[in-house]
């Protein structure tokens, strides 16, 4: 019965330790495998990064190194990704997109600001770890490619580097990567940005509040203040400061950019609200708040007034852009027509 008793002792304990042991092997050692092998037949003396990255190409920049995120918390990236067989997954670039038959006018192409150093409130960053460790030996006007593997591909930033590795799971990467600008005040940025842009196409602009300008290019029927009961309509057509246009209830400006929609109705948009506090502004029945920016434009603007708006992305899509269309931290430009009724 003693001798029973021990047998069925030792199988538990082999059985424990044989599920201890399985459950201790790292998620991503196949991963690993295929990564490293990948490595081994297309870029075998390809240097690592910090993380373990792995650089196939470089073209070194002239500009400020990017180094860690306190000394630029937000970078101005162009790239193109893709997967260890080629397959391209997104891209800022115009003429790939073409290539790849994947263009859309409304879509905005070129450099994106990133936040390095501030995740949501989900603990999840704009920069996977990866490009972030891959960019930071980079200087301003540098490109590199990149494959990161698939543990360095998410949302979440470590302090230990080995938590990478034992925690995160996902796809490996390539990035053809290249620094456009490495920036530590993003909001100074944005109003030199618009300064400079202002100063290109107007001789003045008033800043009526922090980072919105103002040029008024046909003058009002009036200049009497919306009252409580008003209602104004309002044709828009709204753009980057690159020109891309990005939407618009004018039929023949949707047309003439590429973005028509059959399905819109394009007319005058109706506006409420109107004699509070530009933050409170509405558009439709259905009460839908508009950006600041453009509720700041309609309690400022008078009945026939033309106009056009440009202010920073605070007032605007913010850190998180809209879309496609608009990427984060984008100043935006508003050209503007109030008219009392629909027209």
């Amino acid at each position: 019965m003693k001798i029973r008793n021990t047998i069925g002792i030792l199988a538990v304990a082999l059985l424990a330790a044989s599920c201890a042991k399985s459950l201790s092997v790292p998620a991503n050692l196949a991963s690993k495998k295929l990564f490293d092998a990948w490595i081994e037949v297309n870029a075998p003396n390809a240097p690592a990064t910090e993380l373990g990255c792995r650089i196939l190409s470089d073209e070194p920049g002239t500009g400020k190194l990017v180094s860690d995120p306190d000394t630029h918390p937000f970078v101005y990236l162009e790239y193109t990704v893709s997967d260890l067989d080629g397959n391209i997954a997104s891209t800022t670039d115009e003429q790939v997109a073409r290539r790849l038959g994947t263009y859309a006018a409304k879509t905005y192409y070129g450099p994106v600001a990133l936040d390095r150093a501030h995740s949501d409130s989900y603990g999840r960053f704009a920069i996977c770890p990866g490009l972030d460790d891959a960019i930071s030996t980079m200087r301003v006007g540098g490109r590199r490619k990149v494959a990161i593997p698939g543990w360095l591909t998410g949302t979440v930033h470590y302090a230990d580097p080995d938590d990478y590795y034992l925690n995160e799971t996902g796809s490996h990467l390539v990035y053809d990567v290249r620094v456009v600008d490495a920036v530590y005040d993003l909001e100074a940025r944005q109003i030199r940005e618009i300064e400079d842009y202002m100063k290109a196409n107007w001789h003045a602009a008033d800043s009526l509040i922090f980072g919105y300008y103002y040029i008024r290019t046909q003058e009002p029927k009036n200049t009497d203040k919306w009252q409580p009961n008003d209602v104004i309509y309002v044709n828009y057509t709204g753009r980057l400061l690159n020109g891309h246009v990005f939407g618009t209830n004018v039929k023949d400006t949707a047309k003439r950019y590429g973005i028509y929609n059959a399905k819109s109705t394009y007319e005058p948009l109706y506006i409420t609200s109107i004699s509070g506090e530009y933050t409170e502004v509405t558009m439709t029945t259905s009460n839908t708040a508009v950006i600041p920016g453009f509720g700041y434009a309609m309690t400022t603007m008078h009945l026939g007034e033309k106009g056009t708006a440009v202010f920073y992305a605070g007032l605007g899509y913010g850190n998180s852009g809209s879309g496609t269309a608009i990427p984060a931290y984008a100043p935006l430009r508003f050209d503007f027509e109030i008219v009392r009724k629909k027209e």
